[in-house]
């Protein structure tokens, strides 16, 4: 018995680890996009203002459409109050060739002064380095309004940077962490240990999978502690909503949770926000439909991302939360 673990050990010192190693150190070299980026924007990587970024330049026409409402935002004195749509590349409407979420409510709710915080690959973390390097004062004249974080199920990977998130965004986001029940900023996550460490992980999964198969992955192990993540990403969060309404003391926030999460994630993400006594909407609650029941060329795009036909059955959350809370 002694013999084959110390065979299996050495097997894994001599074969897999250095391939580990190996695998992540070719894998990095081609990451320039996110490198630049990074050099950019060195606490919190901020995409650059050219349409590079994660290089998908069919989407040029879309980037430019939303690019306004990131860099300038556009002064609007006509309406009554804003509204700040925040979130990632769903929100953001990475591909849609039609009308956007933005012009969706516009066309229901034309009254309300409509912007994004949101933009591909984006998280709770990036949304809330954003919002902190912002005075939104000076851009928005209402000082009435709400601020809706749209939360898809994948974002929680990206709070936590779980190792699927992290295969691809090669760790260009904002890093917090809980010191002494408190949230702390650390700069960029690919300036920390954890990062190398999880860039190990991430190296072996593959080293693995390449010997043995898919089966022989790290998937279980994409998210390491659940509970700690679930905290880490309530207080970002919550944290979130301190920024905001410290801006806009008459505003409101809250978090929807957006259709099509798996229901124990949706409970356990629910249970935690409200736990920190943030307001948050079960976005499934309040649609006829279910995702599974669905076409999927109907109503996403060949990459996943949603359609404007979707977006469209995402209205009665909208109706919901603006014109019955």
């Amino acid at each position: 018995m002694k013999n084959l673990k110390f065979i299996a050990l050495t097997i894994f010192l001599i074969l897999i680890l250095p391939s580990s190693f190996l695998y992540m150190t070719v894998k990095t070299n081609n990451w320039t996009n996110f490198k630049n980026q990074e050099i950019e924007m060195p606490e919190w990587g901020y995409p650059l203002p050219e349409d590079h970024y994660y290089g998908f330049s069919s989407y040029k026409n879309n980037y430019f459409v939303n690019k306004n409402t990131i860099f300038q935002y556009s002064l609007d004195l006509d309406s009554s109050e804003h509204l700040i749509l925040a979130g990632g590349s769903n929100t953001f409407g990475q591909g849609i060739i039609s009308d956007n979420l933005k012009q969706i409510l516009e066309k229901k709710w034309p009254k309300k002064n409509i912007q994004y915080l949101a933009y591909p690959g984006w998280g709770p973390p990036h949304v809330l380095k954003r919002l902190g390097s912002l005075n939104l004062k000076q851009l928005i004249p209402q000082s009435e309004g709400l601020f809706i974080y749209h939360y898809y199920r994948f974002h929680l990977n990206r709070s936590c940077v779980s190792l699927s998130f992290l295969e691809w965004n090669k760790g260009v986001i904002p890093r917090y962490v809980i010191e002494s029940n408190t949230l702390v900023s650390k700069g960029i996550y690919s300036a920390s240990v954890a990062f190398h460490m999880k860039m190990v992980l991430l190296g072996l999964k593959y080293t693995l999978k390449s010997l043995f198969g898919p089966s022989a992955t790290l998937d279980n192990f994409n998210i390491l502690n659940m509970d700690k993540c679930l905290k880490l990403n309530a207080k970002i969060l919550k944290a979130m909503e301190k920024e905001y309404l410290s801006q806009f003391p008459k505003g409101k926030f809250l978090v929807a949770l957006m259709p099509g999460f798996n229901d124990e994630v949706d409970y356990d993400v629910y249970e935690s926000l409200t736990a920190e006594k943030i307001q948050t909407i079960k976005g499934h609650d309040h649609v006829s439909f279910s995702l599974k029941d669905i076409s999927t060329d109907q109503y996403f795009q060949n990459d996943g991302h949603v359609k404007t036909r979707l977006l469209e059955k995402f209205l009665p959350i909208y109706k919901f939360i603006f014109e019955e809370q």
